[in-house]
């Protein structure tokens, strides 16, 4: 799936606008986009650049934005820190 978020939005607008020149409901479409992962030299992602990165997939008309904590974890004593960042985005 496309990363980048002014694509993304392009093709969902082209998505929307199928459905409607079809006689369907554009509003009842739902885009899971996995989270624009921003990484750090060690390999993990990194948490607050990504964070950072998610309101624009939203922007784009993303209704569901999928992470994975295990990116960004060195140990189970960073799932509270990740679930916190992850919750914190409206």
């Amino acid at each position: 799936m496309e990363r980048d978020a002014g694509k993304l939005a392009g093709h969902i607008e082209r998505l929307r606008n199928t459905f409607r020149a079809n006689g369907r409901d554009p509003g009842g479409i739902a885009v899971r986009a996995v989270a624009p992962y921003v990484f750090r030299e060690d390999g993990l992602a990194d948490l607050d650049r990504t964070l950072k990165a998610v309101p624009a997939v939203i922007e784009a008309d993303v209704t569901t934005v999928e992470f994975h904590p295990a990116w960004f974890a060195t140990s189970d004593k960073d799932f509270d820190t990740i679930l916190d960042g992850m919750t914190s985005i409206r």
